[in-house]
């Protein structure tokens, strides 16, 4: 992975952190910047994020589907309603293009990464074994006797 995809990682991460504090300050009946827009539909979403953040992680493009998915809906209806009804004030409507903006950079990181199908092999040792031409070629000079004692 590189810098920017460390970064947009670190970004996920940082914004899951940001929504269970608003999440836990809201039950908590204690005044933050901003409250959610449903306190139960968001609790779900964090447990989804949570699951789907292992796949992203993991460079999966099932955790980054999710993850957008998840988010475009649920922070998209926020847009929305702010900008059509006018119901939603700036600042809830700034965090939702946030949110969305960080979901469609990290499934566009995950779809231009390079490396996300060499998950799980060995990144030192993969060259090796795949090309033939490194394969070792035995001749008639080989020493083909078991020696017992």
């Amino acid at each position: 992975m590189g810098i920017i995809s460390y970064l947009i990682t670190m970004f996920v991460a940082m914004f899951w952190v940001f929504r269970v504090a608003v999440a836990y300050t809201y039950s908590m009946g204690i005044n933050f910047i901003t409250v959610p827009m449903d306190l139960t539909v968001e609790i779900i979403i964090l447990f989804i994020t949570l699951f789907s953040f292992i796949f992203i992680i993991k460079r999966n493009i099932f955790g980054a589907i999710i993850y957008f998915a998840t988010y475009s809906w649920y922070f998209g209806t926020c847009l929305y309603n702010g900008i059509t009804l006018g119901n939603v004030n700036a600042f809830d409507m700034f965090i939702a293009f946030v949110a969305i903006v960080i979901a469609i950079l990290n499934l566009i990181d995950i779809l231009l990464n390079k490396n996300r199908t060499k998950v799980g092999s060995d990144y030192n040792s993969g060259w090796f074994y795949k090309d033939k031409k490194f394969d070792r070629n035995f001749d008639e000079r080989v020493d083909k006797n078991q020696y017992k004692f």
